[in-house]
């Protein structure tokens, strides 16, 4: 696995975790699928953009909850903690690309919808989201 996978994946985590944890892994699975399609398909810059997103995220965040880098190293709990207080700094911005990207990706997944209320039981006959 590529180690911008792994960070995206610990990000993703820490991104859509909610009181219960983090959504499930094969939510999660499927999630760095298509981001990795997806990253393919938009080229190089995109792939700049959101790698460098995760970088700083991975090195800067964990300091500012208290912790060692790298952000795959910290609990779940810390990740939220930290990637929180990188938001509130300047060198948050690059993570704003990271969770637009992220966040499209991952309420594409029918499950994702279901649980944000936005799909119900009598919407499972949509073909655009099957």
């Amino acid at each position: 696995m590529a180690f911008w996978l792994r960070d995206a994946r610990v990000f993703a985590e820490a991104l859509f975790a909610d009181a219960g944890g983090p959504p499930p892994s094969n939510r999660i699975d499927w999630l760095m699928r298509e981001l990795e399609d997806f990253v393919e398909q938009a080229g190089p810059r995109v792939r700049a953009i959101l790698v460098g997103g995760l970088l700083v995220a991975s090195w800067a965040a964990p300091p500012l909850a208290g912790r060692a880098p790298p952000l795959s190293r910290l609990s779940l709990a810390d990740r939220v903690r930290a990637l929180d207080a990188l938001e509130h700094t300047p060198a948050g911005l690059p993570l704003l690309a990271v969770k637009a990207i992220l966040s499209i990706l991952y309420y594409e997944h029918p499950e994702a919808l279901r649980d944000a209320g936005v799909i119900g039981p009598s919407d499972e006959g949509l073909s655009c989201l099957s």
